[in-house]
């Protein structure tokens, strides 16, 4: 399992930064003073403004809601329960403007990339980034996955009272 949080930690982040970089930056698409002051709203809310524990909180909650959508895409049988299972977690986790590690790859490194003032990779790495990756994992590995391990699992009793 570390392994593989490993590699995928690491590949998010190349192909984000990627994106972010060579297809976003210095393609010009926040070269325009509108697109690169709401940038810089952006990156300033998230990354600046809060305190330490709100993103670890909002790290929680937003790892809890793509789990839960994914969650809800297996449960899902057809294509269109799949696409609903998957909207309204996700549409939430948007709105509510949580804290997820690999959404923050993309939007916090864009806010750095246009030069939002006080936001720097250190600040990124030490305010926003590992607050949100222990809220994340809390978020995905205790309330989804323990819960819902032990939901499956105190519901599968064998006659004989054995755990299946």
């Amino acid at each position: 399992m570390l392994l593989h949080w490993f590699i995928t930690f690491w590949g998010n982040l190349a192909g984000s930064l990627f994106v972010m970089a060579i297809i976003v930056g210095y393609a010009g698409t926040f070269d325009q003073p509108v697109y690169r002051e709401r940038v810089v709203t952006f990156g300033t809310a998230n990354a600046i403004t809060p305190a330490w524990h709100q993103i670890f909180l909002r790290g929680i909650g937003a790892n809890w809601l793509v789990c839960l959508s994914a969650y809800l895409s297996f449960m899902g049988r057809e294509y269109f329960s799949k696409v609903v299972g998957i909207w309204f977690p996700v549409m939430a986790f948007q709105i509510l403007q949580m804290d997820h590690v690999v959404a923050n790859f993309f939007l916090l490194g864009i806010a750095i990339f246009v030069g939002t003032p006080g936001l720097s990779v250190g600040h990124y790495i030490a305010h926003s980034l590992i607050p949100s990756l222990i809220g994340n994992i809390i978020g995905g590995g205790l309330m989804m996955g323990v819960v819902f391990w032990y939901l499956v699992s105190g519901s599968c009793v064998r006659v004989d009272g054995k755990i299946c």
